[in-house]
């Protein structure tokens, strides 16, 4: 899946910002959580996009687990 915004993945080496700078990209989401399960992975990622439509991810890192979403 891919938005205009970034691409969602669970793989955790992309939050290693000096191999994949977030600068470089239009953005990394990191969806951690555990359940990992389709529908939870869904419903946690467009969830954080419908709260968040008007605030760009380009050249950023978001790290978004069942509770927070942290951002750097």
């Amino acid at each position: 899946m891919q938005t205009k915004q970034g691409s969602p993945t669970r793989d955790k080496d992309f939050a290693n910002i000096f191999v994949y700078p977030p600068q470089r990209y239009r953005g990394i989401v990191i969806l951690r959580m555990k359940a990992h399960d389709e529908e939870t992975v869904h419903r946690v990622f467009f969830d954080y996009l419908n709260s968040n439509k008007n605030k760009s991810i380009s050249g950023k890192l978001l790290i978004v687990s069942k509770d927070k979403i942290r951002i750097r």
